[in-house]
């Protein structure tokens, strides 16, 4: 599965590779939906961030 970064507000459709990892034929037609846009957040998850205090010991 690879990803993909779209602006659906400036381009909503994208060209893209299929790659057909079996000997069986694939046809696609024209128009056919293959894959869908993810909405990303605007904001980061910053609940996994956390701060860490090391002690430096002198000398």
């Amino acid at each position: 599965m690879a990803s993909t970064l779209v602006d659906l507000n400036r381009n909503p459709t994208c060209q893209l590779r299929v790659l057909n990892p079996s000997d069986t034929v694939v046809e696609l037609k024209q128009d056919a939906v293959i894959a869908q846009a993810e909405h990303a957040d605007k904001q980061r998850d910053r609940s996994n961030i956390r701060r860490i205090q090391i002690d430096q010991q002198s000398t």
